[in-house]
């Protein structure tokens, strides 16, 4: 198992996994799962690309802090910090 980044957003820390360099490739989860879903295709995708997915919040081992947010903010928090990373 390849180690998770905790990149946050707000007060919520998305935990996040990225594989391989180049441009991202992001995963989103449906809302019956977690990034777990992406194994498969981040080791595939990693390999010519950046790999990213994250577990949104509420799900996976990211946690739902009260406050107003928005997921495509938080879903360009984790490209632009995983991409600085």
């Amino acid at each position: 198992m390849r180690p998770h980044r905790r990149l946050v957003s707000g007060r919520t820390f998305l935990v996040t996994e990225v594989v391989g360099t180049g441009d991202p490739a992001i995963f989103l989860h449906a809302d019956v799962c977690d990034s777990r879903m992406w194994r498969a295709q981040l080791d595939g995708i990693g390999a010519t690309y950046m790999a990213i997915a994250y577990d949104r919040r509420g799900f996976g081992e990211t946690r739902a802090e009260e406050e107003d947010f928005s997921a495509v903010a938080d879903l360009m928090a984790v490209i632009d910090k995983a991409s600085a990373a």
